[in-house]
């Protein structure tokens, strides 16, 4: 970067050139440098949820894991300080879904002392962000409901009638749409419950 600030702008000015090539030299850096940290996708799934990691810890170092907040189900966003404490352990969030929960750059290291998770997921695909949403109804279960949904691009992986709702996998760009349909009482984000 500094040979080419020096190519531009060398010949109007030696003294410029010379000053910002001292504060390259000084550190200044692109955050797509070479001192960047090196981030590892899984193709298989590694789960941490219970205070432990599924099959095992992922085989990388930092990686990109979505993670379930502890916060109430059916927030519409992460908790600010929830997200500023993973930024203090060097986490670097990429997405913030429409519900408790973060796309994040972690050391896998790191995940562990998040005493507030509730669970993290490897991310295989980093532009697919789909959610479990769980969705409860003021009135009983119809097939309009459930046409709803699926013309949202919505997938119903479950149906509760004693009640009243389902279980869908969406994308969480249509999550504020899920929350607006008729008759949905609450639509809140999928966890994981641990036995003490």
């Amino acid at each position: 970067m500094r040979i080419r600030l020096h190519t531009l702008v060398g010949a109007a000015s030696p003294f410029l050139a010379a000053l910002l090539g001292g504060f390259g030299m000084l550190g200044c850096s692109s955050p797509t440098g070479t001192d960047a940290p090196v981030v590892t996708f899984t193709e298989a799934s590694y789960r941490f949820a219970c205070r432990a990691w599924t099959p095992g810890p992922p085989p990388a170092t930092r990686t990109l894991l979505d993670l379930r907040l502890s916060q109430i189900d059916t927030a519409s966003e992460p908790a600010a300080q929830l997200v500023d404490a993973i930024e203090a352990v060097g986490g670097r969030v990429i997405y913030r879904f429409h519900g408790p929960q973060v796309r994040v750059e972690l050391d896998v290291a790191a995940v562990p002392r998040l005493a507030w998770l509730n669970s993290a997921v490897t991310v295989a695909e980093p532009d697919t962000h789909d959610v479990t949403l769980i969705v409860m109804l003021n009135h009983d279960l119809t097939v309009t409901d459930l046409q709803a949904v699926a013309a949202l691009g919505g997938r119903v992986t479950r149906e509760f009638h004693a009640l009243e709702g389902y279980a869908v996998i969406i994308d969480d760009t249509r999550v504020p749409e899920v929350r607006a349909l008729p008759g949905v009482a609450l639509a809140g984000f999928d966890a994981i419950g641990c036995l003490a």
